[in-house]
């Protein structure tokens, strides 16, 4: 049996990495034919697959691949952003949802400069990207429960992908905001990345269900 760090890397390192072509190649293949919140949903698997692999290549040539995870957290927040706005719909919400996106990047530059490096984690910004990702999850899902069409296809599936980021964002939250704390404790941190790891491959999971069903 591989030991539990070796798993861990593994997992982590290629598994997840390489799980995103399973939602992937249908965000591509069905691109045109998607509706514009699968199209975004593509846009967010494509940076996400891109950034990993980034990453990955990084750490294995033994080279700080943090610049990268700083410029992702942006594209990231900018993409699911856009994608709330669009499910959340015309409503007077929306209007000051165009604002987030500008503000946080303010945030990210002013980090950078001034708090956390790009050298290293930004869990400030990542603490912050969660939580405003939890907040637009709950508001989507309350105005969708008060709908009568809540229970069609399509807005079945997008009740699935949300649930599926809102439990990925909840868990990022409470890694990211006790990393500090825990910076330390190699074995305590190794854990904790392999769930983060895992809700992302449940992410990647849902969204690929979802796309293939939309075709099947």
């Amino acid at each position: 049996m591989l030991p539990i760090r070796e798993f861990a890397r593994i997992f982590s390192g290629i598994v997840v990495p390489v799980a995103v072509l399973f939602p992937l190649v249908p965000a591509v293949l069905f691109y045109r034919g998607n509706s514009r919140p699968l199209k975004l949903l593509a846009w967010y698997l494509l940076m996400s697959g891109m950034a990993s692999l980034v990453s990955v290549v990084l750490a294995f040539r033994l080279i700080n691949n943090m610049p990268v995870m700083h410029l992702y957290t942006f594209a990231e927040f900018w993409v699911l952003t856009v994608f709330y706005r669009t499910i959340i719909g015309e409503d007077g919400r929306r209007y000051y949802l165009q604002y987030l996106a500008p503000a946080f990047l303010l945030i990210c530059i002013l980090n950078a400069l001034f708090g956390q490096s790009i050298y290293t984690f930004n869990t400030y910004t990542k603490s912050l990207e969660s939580v405003l990702l939890i907040a637009l999850g709950v508001l989507y899902f309350k105005k969708e429960l008060d709908r009568p069409s809540a229970n069609e296809q399509g807005k079945s599936g997008l009740l699935r992908v949300n649930a599926a980021l809102l439990i990925y964002f909840s868990g990022s939250f409470v890694l990211f905001t006790i990393y500090n704390v825990i910076l330390y404790d190699v074995k305590f941190l190794r854990v904790m990345f392999t769930v983060h790891s895992l809700l992302l491959l449940s992410v990647y999971l849902v969204i690929g269900t979802v796309l293939w069903r939309q075709k099947a």
